[in-house]
């Protein structure tokens, strides 16, 4: 290698285009700290990376791969600190930003070169900041517009190590060959003109700004569609609990049945107090279980059956208020899925409280006024934690869990409802609202 002059963009111009575009990708991530300790987190990095990009910019060709190292260091640190999400998807962003970065500052250096003599060749220094913050802004604006669209689902991306070796082989590639010129001076795809440097430069990394987005786009669509199949393998699981239920549910009223003829047989030829009083007491817990989750809707019946029975085992308390008529405007898969899914959640939840005397279960079915509302609440012990209005799985895997919520949100938006996940004062709720005149127009009741 070669020890020649660096020809490009001033180290600020790619400093303040490194820093743009972190800032980008970290406003379509979750947020470490407020607002305000983000900000000034931020301002601390540009402050370095200027710094940095000014006392490095008169190095020789020999330092050239060291000092960009150091630069994706800072990006990194940057997001590390402000940014809530794996460390995959922290280099991975990293990597993007990196990119997205060299882009701008090598389409503003030469823009700028083009019009300078042309627009303003007095005044260079005001033109050139001006410029210089235009044609960031105006790129970083642009690449919003088509980022915006996956700021809700970033949080949920997972980076595998595999993701981020194929995102660091296309920005490693995209970056030596355009900057080959800066690295090697004699080969086939180098040049010594300062036109077609920045030429090289400019188009090669925006080939690589389009190739990493084009990436991007892929692994959300993969994200979506393994989302869409863990739901849909969610409801027919719920589902299939639920035909399995209602014949053990079938199979316990038919014993409940017969044991009820035999106690009055043995009833007639007792004797014994004792024995007698032992009798009537297993016929009146008959007699509970008989009138229980009778809501007026089969299948809601039997999940309420089926969950009561696993409650009891586990010393939970569940109760019950529900009108099922009210919900018989949901398909059976539905209704199988909703409930199975708040009742499954809800049981996990308790279980893990400690003084079994507070596990509680609330289930509710109600009009109120001109809405239905329906309502699972259950006590709970230790921290919840929100994104997005949703719950964040305690799981460490959090890829393949987490769909059980999912599925209660698209279940309860599929017939115009909404729901909100709250937790105050040791009460997880779930509640779902529908509006019965909405539900009349769309000829659902």
């Amino acid at each position: 290698m070669e020890k020649m002059p660096l020809l490009g963009a001033p180290g600020y111009y790619c400093a303040l285009g490194y820093w743009m575009a972190a800032v980008l990708f970290g406003y379509e991530n979750k947020r470490k700290h407020t607002a305000g300790i983000t900000v000034l987190l931020q301002i601390v990095f540009l402050v370095c990376i200027i710094i940095f990009s000014v006392v490095t910019d008169t190095n020789l060709a020999i330092y050239f791969l060291p000092c960009f190292a150091f630069a994706i260091l800072l990006l990194f640190l940057m997001l590390y600190l402000t940014c809530e999400m794996p460390l995959n998807n922290i280099c991975y962003f990293t990597i993007r930003s990196f990119i997205l970065g060299e882009f701008t500052s090598s389409l503003e250096w030469q823009l700028e070169i083009y019009f300078r003599e042309k627009i303003a060749p007095g005044n260079t220094i005001l033109f050139s900041a001006v410029f210089l913050l235009a044609v960031h802004s105006g790129s970083v604006v642009i690449v919003n517009l088509f980022e915006k669209r996956y700021k809700e689902s970033n949080f949920r991306l997972h980076i595998g190590k595999k993701e981020l070796a194929h995102a660091s082989l296309i920005a490693v590639s995209f970056f030596l060959f355009s900057n080959i010129s800066n690295i090697f001076k004699n080969t086939p795809f180098s040049s010594s003109v300062l036109s077609e440097i920045l030429l090289i430069r400019t188009l090669v990394t925006l080939g690589g700004v389009i190739m990493l987005y084009a990436y991007h786009m892929q692994l959300q669509d993969i994200k979506d569609k393994l989302e869409i199949q863990m739901l849909r393998q969610t409801m027919d699981a719920q589902y299939a609990n639920y035909q399995m239920s209602e014949q053990s549910v079938a199979l316990i009223n038919q014993k409940y049945h017969d044991l009820k003829h035999q106690i009055e047989f043995l009833k007639s030829d007792i004797s014994s107090d004792e024995k007698m009083q032992y009798l009537n007491e297993m016929e009146q817990d008959i007699q509970a279980f008989e009138a229980q989750n009778h809501t007026g809707n089969h299948i809601l019946d039997t999940i309420l059956t089926a969950k009561s029975l696993q409650c009891q085992n586990e010393n939970i308390q569940l109760t019950c208020v529900a009108n099922g008529k009210y919900i018989e405007f949901m398909n059976p898969m539905d209704i199988s899925a909703l409930f199975g899914n708040m009742l499954d959640n809800a049981i996990e939840g308790v279980s893990k409280v400690e003084e079994k005397d507070k596990r509680w279960i609330h289930v509710s079915i109600r009009r109120k006024m001109d809405f239905l509302v329906i309502c699972v609440s259950n006590s709970y012990q230790g921290d919840i934690s929100f994104s997005h209005g949703m719950p964040v799985t305690q799981k460490e895997d959090k890829r393949y869990h987490g769909y059980g919520t999912k599925s209660i949100r698209n279940i309860v938006s599929q017939y115009g409802g909404t729901v909100v996940f709250r937790a105050e004062k040791g009460w997880f709720e779930v509640k779902a609202t529908y509006d019965f005149n909405s539900l009349n127009q769309a000829g659902q009741l």
